[in-house]
């Protein structure tokens, strides 16, 4: 596995037709649909095969705020036959470990409460 950065965003917010539109289809992303227009950057598990098989994003000030898979939360780029072109610096196996386990902890106690 490989641990690597992506820069992307700050995302328009959705027109009117997408937001209806979203609102028939199946979503990816339930839980966290709501954050993704903050995204600036992303953290992806990288297998052998270069598909990405966990996600964390982050807002302009480093705060997770969506990860995937977690729950019904299938992600965006765990859903895509690749990892996305143009990543960024690696990131210790150790750090993602880190960030993933502190932010599913947070996720479940949110979604208890």
């Amino acid at each position: 596995m490989r641990y690597a950065t992506f820069k992307c965003g700050p995302w328009p917010k959705q027109r009117l037709a997408t937001r209806m539109l979203l609102r028939v289809m199946p979503r990816a992303t339930p839980a966290f649909d709501d954050v993704y227009e903050k995204v600036t950057t992303w953290w992806f598990e990288i297998d052998e095969d270069n598909l990405v098989q966990r996600e964390i994003a982050f807002d302009s000030s480093g705060t997770a705020v969506a990860a995937a898979p977690l729950g019904k939360n299938i992600g965006i780029f765990t859903d895509l036959g690749s990892a996305p072109e143009g990543l960024g610096p690696e990131v210790p196996s150790s750090t993602f470990e880190v960030m993933w386990q502190q932010f599913e902890a947070n996720w479940l106690i949110r979604k208890q409460a």
